[in-house]
């Protein structure tokens, strides 16, 4: 039991109790010891005892304890564990006694601290009592007593502790850390990703001018522009013939077929959609690279939508590869498929049109050059060889009366023909006479007559004569 109190209340306690008695006697005797060791008196009534013991204020406010011991290791352990948490230590142990119970009573009185340190030397301190309980092993509730080193076991804490602990805390903590602020700096063509915390390739279709930075994405490529590979630092505006409608884009694409785009990618706007590319003029061809449009070769010609060239067929030609033209009546293309050239059909020779080559007149017709039929012969003409230009005419004694002849008609016994591409042969008068094909007619002699288209003379009769050329005797 402690001694009375003495006229001077102890302003520091030490930091370890002395365990021998004052040497000193004291006016008031010691009371025997009792069950419960009676607090150091002070200056403030002592309330009624409770469950839990009441602190008594300190000079430095006691903090509210929390779930979480906080650990930084005190100079002088506490040998007992109590219920409730031992709030942070201070630097300065309180100058005023705690009412709290001592748990583990001595056999020797403690005496009532004085003002001068004791001269007698103190043995070290004594081991204080095992508990019932080990606390060398950890429990689900951490140990309220703080070790001069901090805890192994790492400790959630969902707020965030007042006091920096010696070794940082391995989990993360619900509220956000300055420690996650990105340090890293990327080159250009780079980005900070914030998943692997290190610097990543822009992918292609995006980039980044700038050099040294810590933005955590790249820009997309606007239209008309792309980045066909990583680590881009700019976006190239498309080249002619191509275009690039959409953002992100990694390549351009071709104008259609048929259209062209001369642009030297000189204005992104000007390859930012397919409008961009004009429809090509009628009868040429897109090129290869779609720059521009031309003509197809010779022979051929750009199909419906002008994305290809196409041979010309059977009796069309293309000189210049624009467009593929029939051949015209009288006209031949000479080959049969791709012609460049169409050729006049030549005389005796004709065509009716988209002719490989021209067509030979029969016999008893002609044609003079282009032409796009045959004539036939005139009646008085005629035409025994194929292939002629003109027809012939019937010579004397001989006669066509019909057209597209091959041949004439000598004039019959009787009949005669003087002059030439006739129709028809004469008769002879009485008195003449004319054999076959004659082309005049001869007169009797005398003592013969002829009465008319006669192919000879008859003979007077006895007792008659007749002069020549007579038609009777």
């Amino acid at each position: 039991p402690p001694p009375a109190p003495t006229a001077v209340p102890q302003p520091l306690p030490t930091a370890v109790p002395s365990p021998l008695p004052n040497p000193a006697p004291t006016k008031v005797p010691i009371p025997a010891p009792t069950q419960l060791p009676i607090p150091a008196p002070t200056s403030q009534p002592i309330p009624a005892p409770t469950s839990q013991p009441i602190p008594v204020p300190t000079q430095v406010p006691i903090p509210v304890p929390t779930q979480v011991p906080i650990p930084v290791p005190t100079q002088v352990p506490i040998p007992v564990p109590t219920k409730l948490p031992i709030p942070t230590p201070t630097p300065q142990p309180s100058p005023i006694p705690t009412p709290r119970p001592n748990p583990v009573p001595t056999q020797v009185p403690i005496p009532t601290p004085t003002p001068q340190p004791s001269p007698v030397p103190t043995p070290l301190p004594t081991t204080p009592a095992p508990t019932s309980v080990p606390t060398s092993s950890p429990t689900p509730v951490p140990s309220p007593i703080p070790t001069a080193s901090p805890t192994p076991l790492p400790t959630t804490s969902f707020q965030p502790t007042s006091v920096p602990t010696a070794m940082p805390t391995s989990l993360p903590t619900l509220l956000p850390s300055l420690s996650v602020m990105p340090t890293q700096r990327c080159g250009a063509g780079q980005y900070l990703s914030l998943d692997l915390g290190a610097c990543e390739d822009c992918q292609p279709g995006k980039y980044f001018p700038d050099d040294f930075h810590t933005n955590t994405t790249c820009p997309s490529c606007k239209p008309g522009t792309y980045a066909e590979s990583k680590a881009a630092t700019e976006c190239d505006t498309c080249s002619f013939g191509r275009y690039a409608s959409n953002y992100t884009s990694s390549a351009c694409a071709f104008c259609p077929a048929g259209t062209f785009n001369a642009d030297l990618a000189t204005d992104a706007s000007q390859h930012d959609s397919v409008q961009d590319c004009s429809d090509c003029p009628a009868g040429t061809l897109s090129s290869a690279s779609r720059a521009s449009c031309g003509n197809c070769d010779g022979g051929t010609e750009p199909n419906s939508d002008q994305t290809a060239c196409e041979t010309c067929e059977l009796g069309y030609y293309s000189p210049s590869g624009v467009e593929c033209v029939g051949c015209d009546e009288g006209f031949e293309t000479g080959n049969a498929t791709g012609a460049t050239t169409c050729t006049a059909c030549d005389a005796g020779k004709y065509s009716l049109g988209l002719a490989e080559h021209c067509v030979q007149c029969q016999r008893g017709t002609w044609s003079p050059s282009r032409a796009s039929t045959c004539e036939s012969c005139d009646p008085g003409k005629f035409q025994n060889n194929s292939g002629s230009s003109t027809c012939t005419v019937c010579g004397t004694g001989k006669f066509q009366n019909e057209s597209g002849a091959t041949s004439c008609e000598a004039c019959g016994q009787g009949r005669f023909q003087g002059a030439t591409g006739q129709e028809a042969c004469s008769d002879c008068n009485g008195g003449t006479y004319a054999g076959h094909g004659s082309s005049t007619c001869s007169d009797c002699a005398a003592g013969t007559s002829s009465v008319g288209q006669a192919a000879s003379c008859t003979k007077c009769p006895r007792g008659y004569f007749s002069d020549s050329g007579a038609d009777s005797w």
